[in-house]
């Protein structure tokens, strides 16, 4: 259990992400209830290890990673409770159609793709910062990024035509 100060210091630093954060479980996991129950699981990681944390600048980044892999684990364990309708749950101001139909699109991307889109765009998280949370070299990040974007351009322009 974290000292009271240490216990301020990480609530302090996780509230503010907390929307960030579950709109990043909701994308991954594509369930409002698999989405929550990750990033319990996740704040509670999170919070144990709290005191391995050396710069609390790169707690955003930290809790993010921890985040992922909560996810990833829980894909592994639940599979089959898994929704498919990512557009249904993830919570976007109303922005009409075109909105809709770019979650659509992204829902039909592979997983490693729909993920660093997710990192980039919901988590709104740097370049240098996935790099981090994914443990990948910086022009990794660069180059999965450009062809994700790419793979969503091609999937919006064949459903225009």
């Amino acid at each position: 259990m974290l000292e009271n100060s240490s216990h301020n210091a990480f609530r302090k630093l996780y509230l503010p992400l907390h929307a960030t954060l579950f709109k990043t479980a909701l994308a991954i996991l594509r369930d409002r209830n698999n989405a929550e129950d990750a990033l319990q699981e996740a704040l509670l990681r999170g919070y144990k290890n709290f005191a391995k944390l050396r710069n609390q600048t790169h707690f955003k980044t930290w809790m993010t990673r921890i985040l992922i892999n909560t996810c990833r684990d829980f894909r592994r364990r639940n599979p089959e409770q898994l929704s498919l309708d990512i557009a249904a749950h993830i919570p976007v101001p109303d922005d009409g159609e075109e909105r809709l139909h770019v979650l659509e699109c992204i829902q039909r991307l592979d997983q490693k793709t729909r993920e660093i889109i997710t990192l980039r765009f919901w988590s709104q998280l740097t370049q240098e910062e996935i790099a981090e949370v994914m443990s990948l070299p910086i022009g990794t990040v660069k180059s999965r990024l450009s062809r994700a974007l790419s793979k969503l351009k091609t999937l919006l322009e064949e459903d225009e035509t």
